[in-house]
């Protein structure tokens, strides 16, 4: 409740992060100080919706996602991992192996299985929704801010300086390319066409899957 005052008198200023929705109605929106915010009218209205969230730090709350199987999850800073069976109206927090932040979270195409991400290229990968973790190596350090999987189970995440990981075995393992330009991306989209849409510094791109080559 005292977060909720101190939220009301500050006004709208912290970063809105991240947005999921069930359905054409019901969503819910997460962000900087752990602010979680829930709509059931498509979003003409907002309810402060943090108090179902075990983060009494306010942490940064930088990603929020559905995997296969329905269960939803938040990646957070200082490794915080946040589950929810019920559509986000509850929610646990999943002890993970790395006390760095997460800065998003994808399903790997099959029930259960998740991946979290972020610092210095670090990539947590559970086949249990989050109760265990494997770490995946990868030949980057560099932050890795988003990603996403496409319906033919590709899962493309990407990073800053222009480095594009890209996941055809469900997560197990990731090839990297690192675009000549070194321009960080904050989102991808993965096209069923075989195509990527790449968002960053420069704004939207539109490249081959691999993230080599412009498509039109």
């Amino acid at each position: 409740l005292e977060d909720a005052h101190a939220d009301a008198e500050s006004g709208p200023w912290q970063p809105l992060l991240d947005v999921w929705f069930k359905d054409d109605s019901t969503g819910l929106v997460v962000g900087s100080y752990g602010l979680v915010f829930r709509t059931t009218d498509g979003g003409e209205t907002w309810a402060n919706h943090a108090g179902s969230v075990p983060n009494n730090e306010r942490l940064n709350l930088n990603g929020i996602t559905q995997i296969t199987g329905g269960a939803l999850f938040m990646a957070a800073e200082a490794g915080l991992v946040l589950r929810s069976t019920d559509n986000g109206e509850n929610w646990e927090d999943i002890e993970t192996p790395y006390h760095g932040s997460y800065f998003g979270v994808v399903g790997t195409g099959i029930e259960d299985q998740v991946l979290a991400f972020g610092l210095r290229g670090n990539i947590y990968r559970s086949e249990d929704l989050g109760e265990t973790w494997d770490l995946i190596e990868t030949d980057i350090n560099r932050t890795i801010n988003s990603g996403h999987v496409g319906a033919d189970g590709d899962i493309v995440l990407v990073a800053n300086d222009g480095a594009i990981l890209r996941s055809s075995d469900h997560g197990q393992s990731f090839t990297t390319y690192t675009r000549i330009s070194r321009h960080s991306y904050v989102d991808v989209l993965v096209l069923d066409e075989q195509g990527l849409v790449l968002a960053g510094e420069r704004g939207a791109l539109r490249t081959d899957r691999s993230g080599r080559d412009f498509m039109l």
